[in-house]
C-alpha cells in the first residue's frame, strides 16, 4: 500500500503537513542566507512539495519493492529515536507461589534506547530554457518539468532501493562526514549475524521457509508467520516456483487419477508453513548496482581508475568458502558522482580453503572502492562482490574470502537474496522527516538545475525477527 507523507503523518497523529515540513525548512534556509532577498520569491529558497510525484512513481512502478513494503513512520527531528522492548521480566524463579499474607516479588519491563540520525538524499537535475520555450510552444510531446521530475524520482528512488539492503554508514563523503545508513545486510550482520544465513550458491528451497518460520516463532517470539513476506531475487523465486512444480506433478500423477486438471506454470504467491502463511515475492533490484556488473562509462568528475599495489595473492584460510577455481578481480573506484571504468587484476587461482588478498593504491578522490570478480581475462563477466570504504590513509587492503558468490559451482547465477520480513513498524521501518522536495539552484547558463531532496533513514528495531539469505543459487542446480 502506497502513502502519501501527509498520509503517514496523519496515521502517526501529528497534526502537521508536509507543506508545513516545507515552509519550515523554507524559513530555515531563508535564515542563513546572509544577504537574502526580503519575502518569500528569493529563488534557492523556493521548495517546493513533490510527495505527489513521489507518490504516483511508487504507485506506478511496482518494482520498487523494498521501499514499499517497508513501513513509514515520522521522524519529528533529524535524530529518529525510539525505544526497543528487551524484557518482560524473569521466569527464572522457582514459582509463581508466595505466602498468604506475603507479597510476590516484582520485576520490571527493560527497554534500551537507541537512535539513529536522518540522512539526506537527493539527486540533482535541469532543465534548459531552450526545452522550456519548446515545451510551451507544443514542440515537445510532454512537459519537461514533470517529465525531468519523474526521471529524478525514478533515479532517487532506485538508489534508495538499493541503499535499503546495501547501504553502508562507512561509505562517507569527499570531506569525510557521514553521509549513508546501514541498509538490511550491514544492519543485520551487526545486530544478529546468525540471521544473515549463506546458501553458498545451493538454491532456496521450502524447507529454508521452514526452518526460519520456526527460528521467527521460538527466537523471535512470533505469535505465527502470518504477514511475513519472502521478497528475493528473481532466479530464487522462479527455483521455488520449479520445486514446486515438480512435487506438484508428482502428486497429481501418483495415482492415476481421470478428470484431474492441472495447468502447467501455476504460480505460487505463497508458501503454508507449519507456523503460518509466507507471502512471496520478486525484485529486479536486490544487487547493489545494476546487473551487478562494472560500469562501462565514467561519468565526469568520477575518480581515475585505480592503480593495484600488490596484485591478488592466494593463502591459507579456515574460514574461507571461496570456490577453487581460476579468478579475475576487477576494482573500480567511486565518489559522490560515479564509479571509475575498472582495473582488471591478474590471474589467481585459489584452491579449497585459501583466500584472495589484493592492495589497492589509495586513489584521489575516491570514497570507496567496488570490487568484481569473474572468470574471465578482459573482466567481461566479472560480477560485484564488494563495497569497500576508503581507508583514513594509506593504501587498502581487500581480502576475499568467498563472502558473496556471483556463480554457483556450476557457472550459474548464485548470489540471490531472499528477505523474509514482516512490515510492522515496530520492528522494521524508514523513519521519514520531509516529503520529497525539490530545491532550485542558481542558474547556469540556459539550464535550470534543481536538487531532489528526502531526509530519511531505514531502522531495524528487532533484528530476531528479520532473516536474510544469501548467495542463493540456481534451481535445478545441474
Amino acid at each position: 500500500m502506497v502513502l502519501s507523507y501527509d498520509q503517514i503523518l496523519k496515521s502517526a497523529g501529528m497534526e502537521i503537513t508536509g507543506d508545513d515540513r516545507v515552509e519550515d525548512l523554507r524559513k530555515a534556509l531563508y535564515s542563513t542566507q546572509s544577504g537574502a532577498a526580503s519575502g518569500s520569491s528569493a529563488g534557492p529558497l523556493m521548495l517546493e512539495n513533490l510527495d505527489s510525484v513521489m507518490t504516483e512513481v511508487l504507485y506506478t512502478e511496482k518494482h520498487f519493492k523494498v521501499y514499499n513494503y517497508l513501513p513509514k513512520v515520522p521522524s519529528a527531528q533529524a535524530y529518529y529515536q525510539y525505544n526497543k522492548h528487551t524484557g518482560y521480566g524473569s521466569n527464572r524463579a522457582g514459582g509463581a507461589g508466595f505466602a498468604e499474607g506475603g507479597a510476590p516479588q516484582g520485576r520490571n519491563s527493560t527497554f534500551s534506547r537507541n537512535g539513529v540520525y536522518t540522512k539526506y538524499l537527493g539527486v540533482q537535475g535541469g532543465v534548459t530554457h531552450q526545452m522550456l520555450v519548446a515545451g510551451q510552444n507544443g514542440g515537445v510531446f510532454e512537459d519537461p518539468n514533470v517529465r525531468e521530475n519523474r526521471d529524478r524520482t525514478l533515479e532517487l528512488l532506485e538508489k534508495i532501493e538499493r541503499e535499503l539492503v546495501f547501504g553502508q554508514a562507512a561509505i562517507q563523503d569527499g570531506n569525510g562526514v557521514e553521509v549513508n545508513f546501514d541498509g538490511l545486510l550491514t544492519s543485520l550482520m551487526a545486530q544478529k549475524s546468525s540471521n544473515v544465513i549463506d546458501m553458498q550458491g545451493k538454491p532456496l528451497g521450502f524447507s529454508n521457509l521452514d526452518e526460519s518460520a520456526l527460528s521467527l516463532v521460538t527466537t523471535g517470539k512470533q505469535p505465527s508467520v502470518d504477514g511475513y513476506i519472502c521478497l528475493s531475487s528473481a532466479h530464487v523465486k522462479s527455483g521455488l516456483n520449479k520445486q514446486f512444480a515438480a512435487a506438484n506433478m508428482v502428486r497429481m500423477n501418483k495415482d492415476t487419477a481421470t478428470g484431474q486438471v492441472y495447468t502447467p506454470g501455476t504460480a505460487i504467491d505463497k508458501y503454508d508453513t507449519e507456523f503460518g502463511t509466507m507471502q512471496l515475492d520478486h525484485s529486479i533490484l536486490l544487487q547493489e548496482v545494476d546487473g551487478g556488473v562494472p560500469a562501462t562509462v565514467a561519468l565526469a568528475n568520477s575518480p581515475a581508475i585505480p592503480a593495484i599495489t600488490t596484485q591478488p595473492a592466494a593463502t591459507a584460510d579456515a574460514a574461507s568458502t571461496l570456490f577453487a577455481g581460476t579468478y579475475y578481480y576487477s576494482v573500480a573506484a567511486f565518489n559522490d558522482v560515479g564509479e571509475s571504468l575498472p582495473v582488471v587484476c591478474t590471474a589467481v587461482a585459489p584452491t579449497a580453503g585459501q583466500r584472495v588478498t589484493i592492495v589497492i593504491t589509495r586513489t584521489t578522490g575516491a570514497t570507496g572502492y567496488r570490487i568484481y570478480r569473474g572468470l574471465a581475462a578482459d573482466g567481461s563477466d566479472a560480477k560485484w562482490i564488494a563495497k569497500v570504504a576508503q581507508t583514513a590513509a594509506g593504501n587498502l587492503t581487500f581480502v576475499d574470502q568467498g563472502a558473496w558468490k556471483p556463480l554457483d559451482v556450476n557457472g550459474k547465477p548464485g548470489d540471490g537474496i531472499a528477505i523474509l520480513f514482516k512490515p510492522n513498524p515496530a520492528d522494521i521501518a524508514i523513519a521519514q522527516m520531509t516529503p520529497l522536495i525539490k530545491m532550485p539552484l542558481p542558474q547556469v547558463g540556459t539550464i535550470f538545475p534543481f536538487l531532489l531532496l528526502v531526509y530519511m533513514v531505514s531502522v531495524l528495531k528487532a533484528p530476531e525477527r528479520l532473516i536474510i539469505y544469501k548467495n542463493c543459487g540456481t534451481y535445478p542446480t545441474a
